[in-house]
Parts: C-alpha cells; structure tokens; sequence
C-alpha cells in the first residue's frame, strides 16, 4: 500500500508538471523564438538549439513562463483578471513547484493551496487551453495508480550525493519554529571534536522531521562540509490515521541495517566493511533514525569504528553511551505550539471546534507539547471522536512515545522512575539518596541510573542541570502509570519517610529557638533540601557517636558530604569529633568549614563551636579569643557567659565576676536565660571551693552556689544537672552532720533531683558509707533516698523484689524481670510495707497500665541491714 505522503507527492508532481507542460503548448502555438526574452534564453538549460523555441520552453520553469506572460500579455490576449491571477496565486505556488521538482520538503497547506490552483487554471485563463491539466486531473480522480509513472523524477538536485527519504508526511516537516534548535543542532554537527551526535528526546517529539528538516537544510548550504549523506530509518511505528501501526518490513537487526545502506553505496567487501571503507573515501555522514530498536554493543562498536572518519547523528529515545555528543529535544514552546495546533486544525476543517482555552489544555496539559501527540489528537477530531474521549483513550499514544525505552532500563533505574512515580514531587538528589536508605545506597550505581533515566527522557534533563532537580517527564509518569502495576506498601513508606523528613525540619526550626548551640542544633535554609537531608545524616552522626558507634557516626558524615559537599555543617561536625583523637585533622576540617561558610552568621556559629576545639585541647587563650570574634559579630548572653565559664575554668574569678555583675537576674525574665546566668554564676563559686582547701569554705561557696539554683522557681534539664554535680561534690563531706542535713533538706524539695546524672552518680559512689552517715532527724529517709535499688535489684533472686516508692494508698516493687516496677495496692498487703523492703512476690497479672501483684511477701529491709 502506498503512503498518503507519496500519494500526495506524486499527484503534486502530475500536477505541476501538466500547469508547465500546456503553458510550453500554448506559447508554441501563439509565440516566437524572439518573443522570448533573451535573459530567459540564456537561462534555459540542456538546450543544443537556442533558436527552437520548444527546446527553450522546455529548459525554462514556472517563474520564467509567468515573466514570459507578463512580456507578452498583448499577444497573448491576457486580460486583467488574467493576469491578476498569473502574478497573484499563480506566482505564489513557485516555491512549492520547487520542492516538488527539487525535490524538497513540503510544510502544511502546500498540497491543498497547489491544488486550489491547479482546479483554477482553466476557469480563470481561459485565454489558454489546459488539455494535459485537463487530462491529469482526470488521471488522479479516476486512475491514480497511473500516478507511479513519475516516482523516477522525484530525485534530488544536488552535490550532495545522498539517500534522503523523498516521501515524507508533510505534517511532520512542516516547521513551526525549532530554527534555533537546527541552528544548535547544525552547529554541533560541524564542530571537528563531535563525530557522533545523538538527537535525544520521547518518541513523537519530532527528532526525526528535525533532523530531516536539517538534512534538507544542508542541501542547499554553501558551507555543508559532507560529500556524502546516508540515511536510515529504524522505525518499527507508524501513526496511521489516528492509530499506531507496525511497520512491514521494518529493520530489527544490525545486518539488515548494514545490507539496506550497502545497496546504496556499493562495494567488494562485506556491508558493514564496505560503510567503513566509503567514510574513508568521502566526507560522509551517516544518519540513523529511531536506534533504538536496534542499540546494542555490536552498533556501538561499528559506530566507534565508523566514526574515525565519517560523521554519525542519530535520533534516538535512548543514548548510546560515552562516545557521543548528546542534544535533548523538547517539546513545542506555547507560541509554536499554538500555531501547529492552529494550522493543524485548519488543515483538517476543524478550526473553530475548540477554545482558546481547550486547545491549552489539550495540547500542552494533556498532550505535553507533543507534536506527534498533538497531530494523533488533531486526526481524531477529523475522524469523528470527541475530544475529551480521546484524551481517556492514549494508552496507544503513550505506549508509543516510550516504546522501546522502559524494557531497557536497569533495575536500579527502574526503581529510581517508580519512586518518582509514587511520591509525585520532584525532589533533590540527596532526597533520592534518603528514600533509598543509607543502607542500599551504592553512590555510583545512582549516578549511573540517574544518567541512562535522562538518556532514555524519562528524567527532565534541563530540570535536572538547572534546578537540580529529578523530575519524572509527563509521558513517562504516564506510561509508567499504564504499564507497571504499584505497590501501594513501597509507595505508602516512601510517604512516610518524606513525611518524617518534613517533620525532622520543623524539630530542627524549633530546636533553633530552644537550644541554638546544641551540638544537635543544625543550621540550613528549609528550602535546601540537599541540605535539608545533609542534616539529617549528620543528626544520625551525632547520635551514633552519643551511642559510641564511632565508625557508624563517620558513615553518616562521609555520606553528609557526599550529598552535599560544600555544606559547612558537615565540616564543622566532623570537626567536633576530631578534636581529641585527631585535633591537626579537626582543625583543617574548621578551616574547611569557614571557606564554605556563606553567610556571616554561619562563620559566626563555626567560632562558636571552634571554641570547643580550643578547650578541647586546652587551648583556653584562642577559645577566649574565638568567642570575642563571635561577640563581634553579634553579641549575647550565651556568648558572655561561656567566657565566665573558661575564666572560672581557669581561676580567673574577679574577670569572670566582672562580666557577671554586667548583668541584672531581675532584668533576664527569659526562662532560659536565668538558668544560663545562674548555671555560669553556680560554677564560679563551684570552682571556688574546689580552689579551697578549707572545708568550711568549700562548703560555704557550694551551699552559695546550690542556693542559687535550688531557690529559682524554673530549673531546666541542665541546671538541675548542675545542681546536682554541687550536691554530689558536697556528699564527700558526709562525715558533717550539717552537711547531709542541708543535702536531705534539697532532695526533699526538689523531687526531679533523682533523674539527673549527678544524683544517680552519688548513689554509686556512695551506697556503700551510707551507715557511717551521722544521726540527724530526717537520717533514716535520706538514706532510703540514697539506696542504690538498681544495684540491690540485681543481687535478688527470680521471684524477689524491692519495694522502692511508697504513697498513701499504693507503692512499687522492681526486680530483674521488671525493672520499671510493680504497682501494688496497700490494702491488698498482710503487713505494714516500708521503703526498702526485700520481699517475695506472688502472682503477677499484666495489665493496660503494667504489672499488678497483691501478694507481697516480707523478707528484710535493705535499710534496717545496712545503715541503722
């Protein structure tokens, strides 16, 4: 069956051909040879006589006929209207005679404004008689396979030698901008360091009617460098009508390829030898279209060969690796889009069906500036379809425009474009790096996926080099939406980890406020979402090295790095953790860090945290000096005070004083505030007694010093850590009955004391000489305060316990199996329960709110043994 573009050629060329061959009829029956002018004459071509007229007028074409008409209207018996018409519509079909004759590419409304014309001439010059336009337009209507007698003229004039395709869909090469693409493209083309050039792009996108476009181009180019142009279509598809057809015969095999252009070129050796050969000879380009159906190793490998001398531009919906310059084609822009449409509509009777504001959505919303697209949709308006049915209806269209692509992915790829495909957001590298997990993330196979996703279209490369961002194109997020069934688990934990990483930021925002110097505190534009990841790493960094996990914690910073390498926190962090095994690397990490700082602020929190560095190594004169650099930036309470903590650090009270006296308590009514200030004022009179050998005086500063926190209303974590350190510092005077008087007087009153460290330490350290503390009124509870339960705990037997907290109605036992204890009621108990006791328990039952027993067994008590 033949094609409707060859059709349609060949009726243009019946056409043509009848309009020049009665116009050479008519002036041999009216005119003479000196009628005729004598540029004309000369002009004519392939004319062994100048004096027979006949063979002049046959030398000649359609332009020079009309400037013969013009030169000869009273001879002729023109009239006006006549010639309105040789100089108006007439003229206007000239260059379309010459893409016919030449032959070159035809653009939209060639063939009907030709053939508007043609159905003219004998209505309208009827001064003339048009018996083989007559007669053609019978043979069309009537016997159009007649037509195929003109296949043989329908070859090209030109230098150039080459195989370009003569039938072409007109609609596919008719241009609706893309001039800077050839521009671009041609460009590329001559530059000596590219000899293969790929053409990348989604099927229907028009790579081949570009580069078709450009071929044709190149014809008519002074500055066309080839000798030699061979072409190839490996098309498999074919949009017929408005649906999608396998190609007869089409090619499917690197030796077929190589046989087909060996028909054209010739030679003695094998076929793909004689290609070889022939690019040696001539300055050849060699054109692939639609690779890959057939991108293998085996044409990567003659292309390599091939290319050491000819050129090789390929279209393609997948790259062929390394060896080749690429340039990824898009789709229409909306000017361009708007007038495809428009002219397509036209063309096909259809241009007031649809709205300004349907073809928008139909074209670019739905279609993605496809032209393809656009044309399959255009073609089912003519046929009768409605448009929105259509559009439920591109199954085949999307299938076809990723054809050949998805089956050839990797599976790390693969995984990659579903991702994208189920969390439906475009996302940063590093983004992609955290939903893939620390744990199955392998550096160069992501890179290497995200590069063949952009080769085969199915990332948005522009996106990708300018925004940095992988973006699923529409076509693909479509086809895989077809075509790969989802897993809604895969899909719902790739949502939730991008809800906890959204919910990290905000912890992070917040954390800003509450503890801006915390070593978990990180510092990052929440629109960054490299960074934004980066910081998440390094939050596991930090938390593994509190686990001591110190390899792990380095995974975590190198992996911080990786993703976002010129992020001053991960330096700064990886910093920190050097500073005692490794201080010449900590520092160079600093000096990294500063480079990378971008803002004044952050260089502001990099001298911040140097400071620990300093003291780290007991350099207290540059940790000194690094805060004053702070302050100078921007000055503030925390700043001043970690400045009171090195000089009382290193006994330079009266400085330390100095800067405290600046300050008011009254004036700070921030929460967090007074606990600094009281913390850093605690401390100097903590180092005071510890400079003190007197202990009535170190225990006068200590009392000072323990007042000052246990008489403000709102102690924080930290402070009652402090507060605690003093206590235990005092407890080393046990042996001072006023001592443990004033220690029992704090605990009594300030209940949250026993979670801190400080008082969990002095339990260790102390249980042991808790006997030898002396007889005062409250001597029998704080000693129940001060029992080590944990450690008696682990002593008992299975089904022992001691009873370790007490209320008026109910109280807790712990042992081995429940550490954080059993409730039991006291009316349920056969005896009077006391702190300390050492019991059998019965049966225990689990409920909602934990373990119950009400079977208590007295053995001893821990207090009564050891202390009284």
């Amino acid at each position: 069956m033949e094609s409707n573009s060859l059709i349609r050629r060949l009726e243009m060329y019946a056409m043509v051909n009848a309009i020049e061959t009665d116009f050479i009829v008519n002036y041999c029956g009216v005119l003479e040879i000196r009628n005729i002018p004598s540029v004309l004459i000369n002009r004519s071509q392939d004319v062994e006589n100048k004096e027979d007229l006949q063979q002049v007028l046959r030398g000649l074409d359609l332009q020079a006929y009309i400037e013969i008409a013009n030169t000869n209207a009273l001879t002729l018996g023109l009239s006006l209207e006549e010639k309105k018409f040789i100089n108006g519509a007439l003229s206007r079909i000239i260059p379309i005679r010459n893409k016919i004759m030449h032959p070159r590419l035809f653009e939209f409304f060639d063939y009907p404004s030709l053939k508007e014309v043609f159905l003219k001439i004998p209505n309208v010059l009827k001064s003339f008689t048009w018996m083989n336009v007559l007669k053609a337009d019978k043979m069309i209507k009537e016997e159009p396979s007649k037509l195929k007698q003109y296949e043989i003229a329908l070859k090209k004039s030109s230098n150039v030698i080459e195989n370009l395709p003569t039938v072409v869909d007109f609609e596919d090469t008719s241009f609706i901008g893309r001039r800077k693409e050839i521009g671009e493209i041609k460009e590329k083309l001559f530059k000596k360091n590219v000899h293969i050039l790929s053409v990348l792009g989604d099927g229907g996108v028009g790579k081949t009617a570009l580069v078709i476009k450009l071929l044709y181009d190149l014809l008519d180019d002074e500055k066309n460098p080839f000798e030699l142009i061979l072409w190839i279509s490996l098309k498999t598809e074919t949009l017929n009508n408005y649906e999608f057809d396998k190609i007869s015969g089409a090619i499917q095999d690197i030796n077929t390829m190589y046989g087909i252009l060996n028909q054209f070129v010739g030679g003695e050796q094998s076929p793909r030898q004689n290609l070889i050969d022939i690019s040696k000879t001539y300055k050849t380009l060699l054109v692939l279209d639609n690779l890959e159906t057939i991108n293998t190793e085996e044409i990567r490998d003659f292309l390599d060969e091939f290319s050491e001398d000819g050129k090789v531009l390929i279209t393609s919906r997948i790259g062929i690796g390394e060896m080749e310059h690429r340039y990824f084609l898009k789709g229409l822009s909306d000017a361009d889009l708007t007038i495809y449409l428009d002219n397509l509509l036209e063309l096909y009777n259809k241009s007031n069906f649809l709205t300004a504001k349907e073809k928008k959505m139909y074209a670019k919303e739905q279609l993605h500036s496809n032209p393809l697209a656009i044309k399959w949709f255009v073609r089912g308006l003519a046929d009768g379809q409605a448009p929105q049915t259509l559009i439920s209806n591109k199954d085949n269209l999307i299938n076809f425009c990723m054809s050949n692509v998805y089956n050839k992915l990797s599976d790390y790829a693969k995984k990659i474009i579903l991702m994208l495909h189920s969390i439906r957001m475009d996302i940063t590298f590093a983004e992609l790096v955290y939903l893939i997990g620390k744990d199955n993330y392998i550096e160069v196979e992501t890179r290497r996926a995200i590069n063949e996703l952009c080769k085969c279209n199915f990332l948005d490369s522009e996106k990708l080099q300018i925004n940095e961002l992988l973006s699923i194109t529409k076509f693909a997020q479509e086809f895989v939406k077809i075509n790969v069934v989802e897993d809604n688990e895969f899909s719902g934990s790739l949502k939730q980890k991008i809800k906890a990483l959204n919910l990290f930021s905000q912890t992070m925002l917040q954390r800003r406020e509450k503890q801006p110097y915390s070593l978990q505190t990180f510092y990052f534009d929440p629109v960054d979402r490299s960074k934004l990841v980066a910081t998440y790493y390094l939050s596991e960094a930090v938390t593994a090295m509190y686990r001591k996990n110190e390899e792990q914690a380095f995974d975590f910073i190198n992996l911080a790095k990786s993703i976002c390498p010129s992020f001053f926190e991960c330096n700064k962090i990886e910093a920190f953790f050097l500073r005692n095994t490794n201080p010449k690397k900590a520092l160079e990490e600093y000096e990294i860090a500063k480079k990378n700082a971008q803002t004044i602020e952050e260089t502001r929190l990099i001298l911040i945290n140097y400071k620990e560095f300093c003291l780290a190594n007991n350099d207290y004169e540059s940790a000194l000096n690094s805060l004053d650099q702070a302050i100078l930036i921007k000055d503030e309470l925390f700043l001043q005070l970690e400045k009171v903590k090195i000089f009382a650090c290193t006994g330079r009270f009266l400085e330390a004083e100095s800067i405290l006296e600046k300050y008011n308590l009254d004036n700070l009514t921030n929460v967090k505030e007074r606990n600094m200030y009281l913390t850093r004022k605690a401390d100097v009179l903590r180092r005071k007694a510890e400079n003190n050998k007197d202990n009535e005086q170190r225990f006068l500063f200590l009392k000072k010093a323990s007042e000052l926190l246990a008489n403000e209303k709102e102690l924080d974590s930290e402070s009652l850590d402090f507060l605690s350190l003093i206590i235990n510092e005092m407890m080393y005077m046990y042996y001072e009955k006023r001592v443990v008087e004033y220690i029992y007087t704090i605990l009594k009153n300030t209940h949250s004391l026993f979670k801190c460290k400080g008082i969990k330490e002095m339990k260790r350290k102390f249980s042991s000489i808790l006997f030898k503390i002396p007889e005062f009124a409250g001597r029998r509870e704080f000693i129940e305060m001060m029992i080590d339960y944990n450690a008696i705990m682990s002593t008992l037997e299975e089904n022992e316990g001691i009873v370790y907290s007490l209320s008026d109605k109910f109280g807790f036992v712990k042992n081995k199996n429940y550490p954080m204890g059993i409730f039991f009621p006291l009316t349920e108990i056969s005896y009077k329960v006391r702190i300390g006791d050492i019991v059998k328990i019965g049966d225990i039952l689990l409920k909602t709110k934990g373990a119950v027993t009400k079977e208590l067994t007295y053995i001893k008590n821990i207090v009564d043994e050891n202390c009284c």
